[in-house]
C-alpha cells in the first residue's frame, strides 16, 4: 500500500466516521429496508478501516472488530445468516488477538462476541460450532465472576442457558441437563441476593431444565423442579404443604411378594416369556421414567404466559379467549366458539406464505397458546367440546412445524395426534380416532427406535390409549395385541424402576384382563387378572387410601372371570375379599350403617 499523508489520513478517518455513523443510523431505524440499506455503508467502513492499517494499533484493531460486529448484527437482522457468521468470524479473530495482549481489558468484549457468534451459528444451523462458542463464552464469564464476585454471574448463567438449548437442538439431552444445572446454580445464588430482579430468569431456566429432564425420563427430578417452579410463582406456599413422593416401603428391586408370584407362575408355565426383542432390551440401562399421563398436556400456568404473549400478538383476541373462558362461564356457546375461531384464524395467519424462521417462531408461540387454551377447556366441562376444534388445529400447526425439523418436533406431533383422537373418542366420534392413533403410533415407534431409553414410557402410553380406543370400537383382538405390546414394555420399565412402574404395570394387566374377556378368552384373562391382583395388593398394603378402589375393581373383575370359567370355589374366595375391602372406609375402619 502506498504511503499517505497525514492530511489524507485525517480526511479518510473523517469519512470512515461518517460511513460508520450512517450505518449505525440506518441499522437502528425502524423500517427493515433501512436496515438492509445500512449494509453497504458498514462494508465500506470496514474496508476503509482496514486500509488505514499501515501500523495498526490495538485501538484500531478494536475499532475494526466493533465495525465487523455491527455489520454482523445488521446482516443477521436481515436474515443473512451465512454472511453474518463470516463478519462475526473476522471480528472474533481480531478480538482473540486483542485478548492475548490485554486479557483484563478485552475479556468482556470477547465473551460478549462469542455469545452473539453462537447465536449466529445457531441461526445458520451450525450447532456443533455454536456449542463450542457458547462453552468458550461461559468459561470466560466464569473467570470474570470468580475474580469480581458475582458481577458477571448473570452473563455466565445466560451463556449456560443458551448452551443447554444448543445441546437440546442436537438431542444431546444429558449434556443439556448438565449445562442447565450449572446455570441454575448461578440463577439461584442471584435470586437469593435479589429475588425481584432474578425471579423471571430463574423461572425461565427452570422451564428449560424441566424440558431436559422430561426428555431424559427423569420423573423424580422433574417433580422436584416443578415444585421449585411453583414455589417461585407462589412464594407464600410453604415447602411442607407440597405433596412428596410416596414410597412403597422398600429399598430397591422387585417387591418380594411379586417375586414369589413370578417364581411360582414360571414354574407352572403360567406367565409367558417376553419375545426375543423384549428380552434383549432389558439389558439397556434406564433412568427413572415419568408417568406418561403427567406429560400429556404439560406447561406452565396460563397466567404466567399472558404478559409474554401480549407483546407479540397484535390482536387481543387470544388473551380475550384466555380470560373469558377462565372467568365467564355464563357466556353462551356460540360466542365462545366465535372467540375460539378468531384465535385459530390468527394461528393460521401466522403460518401462511413462506415459512421463514420468524414465522416458525411465531407458529410455535401460537401453537403453545392454543395448547394452553385446550388444557383449560379440558378442565372446564362447559367448553370441553371445543377441544376437538382446538386439537385439530394443534395437529395441523405441528405438521407444518415438522417440515425439516428434528425428532423432538415429530414426538410433539404424535402427542397432538393422540390428544385429538382422545377428544374425538370422548365426544362420540370414536370411528375417526383409530386413523389418527395409527399415525401417532408410527411416529412414536420411530422415536423409540432412535432413543429407546427415553421413548419407551411414551410408546407404552400411546399403546395404552390406542388399545382403549380400539376396544371402544369393539375391535377386540386388535385391542388385545396393543395391550400385550404395552405389557412387554411395562415389564421392562418395572424391572429397572419397580417403585415408579408398579402402578402402570398393574393398570395394563387389569386392562388386558378386560380386553381378553371381551375377545372371549377368559382363560388368558384369568392369568392377567391374577398377576395384576398381586401388584394391586402390594400397592394397597403400602397406601390403602390411594389404592383401595383399584383393588376393589380388580377383585370384582377377577371374581366374574372365575365364575364364568366355573371355578366356584376360587370365585367365592375372591368375592369374600372383595366384600371385605369394599366394607372398609379410607381410614381402615369398618363402615357401619
Amino acid at each position: 500500500m502506498k504511503s499517505v499523508s497525514r492530511a489524507e489520513r485525517k480526511r479518510a478517518t473523517e469519512f470512515l466516521q461518517l460511513l460508520d455513523s450512517i450505518g449505525i443510523f440506518l441499522g437502528d431505524h425502524i423500517d427493515p429496508r433501512d436496515v438492509e440499506d445500512s449494509i453497504p455503508f458498514r462494508v465500506d467502513a470496514v474496508r476503509l478501516q482496514r486500509a488505514l492499517f499501515t501500523k495498526p494499533s490495538v485501538s484500531q484493531h478494536r475499532e475494526l472488530a466493533r465495525m465487523l460486529e455491527n455489520l454482523s448484527f445488521v446482516l443477521s437482522k436481515h436474515k443473512k445468516a451465512k454472511l453474518a457468521c463470516i463478519a462475526a468470524e473476522q471480528a472474533l479473530i481480531i478480538r482473540r488477538e486483542c485478548y492475548k495482549l490485554h486479557p483484563d481489558t478485552d475479556c468482556v468484549p470477547l465473551a460478549t462476541l462469542l455469545d452473539r457468534y453462537s447465536g449466529r451459528l445457531h441461526s445458520d444451523n451450525r450447532n456443533e460450532e455454536a456449542i463450542g462458542a457458547c462453552k468458550e463464552a461461559a468459561d470466560l464469564w466464569g473467570t470474570l465472576s470468580t475474580d469480581d464476585g458475582n458481577i458477571y454471574s448473570e452473563f455466565q448463567a445466560d451463556s449456560l442457558q443458551n448452551l443447554g438449548l444448543r445441546f437440546d437442538s442436537l438431542q444431546r439431552f444429558e449434556d443439556a441437563k448438565t449445562a442447565e444445572e450449572q446455570g441454575l446454580m448461578l440463577r439461584r445464588t442471584l435470586y437469593e441476593k435479589d429475588p425481584e430482579q432474578h425471579r423471571k430468569p430463574l423461572l425461565k431456566s427452570l422451564e428449560n431444565y424441566i424440558a431436559s429432564l422430561k426428555n431424559l425420563g427423569l420423573a423424580e427430578e422433574t417433580r422436584a423442579a416443578r415444585e421449585e417452579q411453583e414455589s417461585l410463582r407462589s412464594p407464600s406456599v410453604s415447602h411442607e404443604n407440597r405433596r412428596s413422593r410416596s414410597s412403597l416401603g422398600q429399598t430397591s428391586g422387585i417387591h418380594p411378594s411379586y417375586k414369589d408370584y413370578l417364581r411360582t407362575s414360571l414354574l407352572h408355565g403360567v406367565t409367558k416369556a417376553n419375545d426375543s426383542v423384549a428380552q434383549s432390551e432389558h439389558l439397556l440401562t434406564l433412568d427413572h421414567h415419568p408417568n406418561p399421563l403427567s406429560g400429556a398436556n404439560s406447561g406452565s400456568p396460563i397466567s404466567t404466559q399472558i404478559d409474554v404473549y401480549s407483546t407479540w400478538v397484535p390482536s387481543s383476541e387470544l388473551l380475550l379467549v384466555l380470560n373469558e373462558c377462565s372467568s365467564d362461564t355464563s357466556m353462551d356457546d356460540s360466542s365462545m366458539k366465535l372467540k375460539v375461531e378468531q384465535a385459530l384464524g390468527l394461528a393460521r395467519l401466522a403460518v401462511s406464505g413462506s415459512f421463514t424462521k420468524g414465522k416458525r417462531e411465531t407458529s410455535v408461540k401460537f401453537r403453545d397458546v392454543i395448547d394452553e387454551i385446550d388444557t383449560l377447556f379440558t378442565a372446564t366441562p362447559k367448553w370441553r367440546h371445543h377441544t376437538i376444534l382446538l386439537r385439530n388445529e394443534l395437529t395441523r400447526l405441528q405438521r407444518v412445524l415438522c417440515i425439516g425439523s428434528p425428532l423432538g418436533q415429530q414426538g410433539d406431533l404424535a402427542r397432538f395426534l393422540l390428544n385429538e383422537a382422545l377428544a374425538l373418542q370422548y365426544h362420540g366420534r370414536g370411528q375417526e380416532a383409530p386413523k389418527l392413533l395409527e399415525e401417532a403410533l408410527v411416529i412414536q415407534r420411530e422415536c423409540f427406535r432412535l432413543r429407546p431409553g427415553v421413548e419407551r414410557p411414551r410408546l407404552a402410553f400411546h399403546l395404552e390409549w390406542h388399545s382403549f380406543c380400539l376396544h371402544a370400537e369393539q375391535r377386540y383382538e386388535e385391542a388385545v395385541e396393543m395391550c400385550e405390546e404395552e405389557l412387554r414394555l411395562r415389564r421392562l420399565l418395572y424391572e429397572f424402576d419397580p417403585e415408579e412402574s408398579i402402578a402402570p404395570l398393574a393398570d395394563v394387566l387389569q386392562n388386558l384382563g378386560v380386553r381378553l374377556n371381551s375377545a372371549q378368552r377368559p382363560e388368558d384373562a384369568k392369568v392377567a387378572e391374577a398377576e395384576g391382583l398381586v401388584l394391586r395388593r402390594i400397592l394397597y398394603d403400602a397406601h390403602p387410601e390411594l389404592h383401595r378402589e383399584n383393588l376393589v375393581t380388580c377383585l370384582k373383575n377377577h371374581g366374574i372371570t372365575l365364575n364364568a370359567l366355573g371355578l366356584k370355589k376360587e370365585s367365592k374366595a375372591v368375592r369374600a375379599e372383595y366384600r371385605q375391602i369394599r366394607a372398609l372406609s379410607e381410614d381402615g375402619s369398618i363402615i357401619t350403617a
